[in-house]
């Protein structure tokens, strides 16, 4: 739950740039649409298990190099500030997300 919220947004670009001429407008907007409510629905329930339950999370991806007793690891924290941000960041993309494709619907040159 916790890599969906960082890697929806980086699918999304990712499909879209690469099919976004198969899937059309349309397409697009839905799956960008689907994508973004998904990420902003889990912005909230990382909220909820970081900042009320108490409990911080880190997600180690790998070692990035270890000497003697020295390591250093790649990793995401996900404590009280980066949730909130989460939550802050997540709810305004997708509602300018929203805005955007409602604003776009009658534009003459997208067909």
């Amino acid at each position: 739950m916790y890599l969906t919220v960082i890697l929806l947004p980086l699918i999304n670009f990712l499909i879209v740039i690469l099919f976004g001429r198969f899937l059309g407008n349309k397409g697009s907007q839905i799956l960008i649409l689907i994508n973004m409510f998904w990420t902003f629905v889990l912005s909230y329930f990382i909220f909820y298990e970081v900042n009320l339950k108490g409990s911080l999370c880190f997600l180690k991806l790998f070692s990035w190099f270890n000497i003697g007793l020295f390591s250093l690891n790649w990793g995401f924290l996900f404590d009280s500030l980066t949730a909130t941000m989460l939550i802050v960041v997540n709810t305004v993309s997708f509602l300018v997300h929203l805005y955007s494709i409602e604003y776009m619907r009658y534009d003459p040159f997208l067909s």
